[in-house]
């Protein structure tokens, strides 16, 4: 693994957006984008390169474009993270999982403060679950007034299973219990260099 350097030190966006929404953890549509990332390539070119040799399946070109912009808002600005990752054998899934979760919180405030601040909030009260009503409630909390009741429920639609992918939350029933995400010792030392 190589060392990042000063100018790739990673750039928390402060501002709420409803990202999550479009786009969650995304860990396997994120090792394909690893593979074919190219900085020195226009976003248009690569939409349409993306779409045309079916990178990501079947998605429609829309899709494509969507989660191109998407994994290129959280990997982009750190080329050289982004070539340890592509040149990284053997990843296992949740060592990519909980690469993709901390790639996701520089770029989603709203996810950043869920995932740091209310899931151990949670774990540290009377009650070590979570639920789409508690995260609706939560997230009217972050942002009063600014979305409607169906908006925030997909807001906990969409957290709620961003965490389960990430190893944060258990992924059965319908009041989730907490978890602890296995990091295992390759992963930590992607984050710490």
């Amino acid at each position: 693994m190589t060392a990042a350097t000063e100018t790739e030190r990673p750039v928390e966006v402060t501002a709420l957006h409803t990202g999550i929404l479009r786009c969650t953890l995304a860990a396997d549509d994120s090792q394909v984008y690893w593979a074919h990332f190219d900085p020195t390539e226009p976003p248009t070119r690569r939409n349409l390169r993306a779409f045309e040799e079916r990178w990501f399946g079947g998605k429609s070109q829309a899709r494509v474009k969507s989660l191109l912009a998407n994994l290129s808002a959280r990997f982009d600005a750190h080329p050289r993270a982004v070539e340890t990752l592509r040149g990284w054998r053997g990843m296992s899934p949740v060592t990519r999982r909980i690469i993709c979760h901390w790639h996701l919180q520089f770029v989603d405030p709203l996810y950043r403060r869920f995932s740091a601040e209310l899931l151990p909030d949670r774990r540290g009260g009377p009650r070590d679950t979570i639920d789409r009503d508690v995260i609706s409630r939560w997230v009217e909390a972050q942002a009063s007034g600014r979305w409607s009741a169906s908006t925030r429920a997909a807001f906990g639609t969409k957290l709620l299973s961003t965490a389960v992918e990430a190893g944060l939350v258990q992924a059965r029933g319908t009041a989730r219990h907490l978890a602890l995400p296995r990091i295992k010792d390759d992963a930590l030392a992607y984050l710490l260099r």
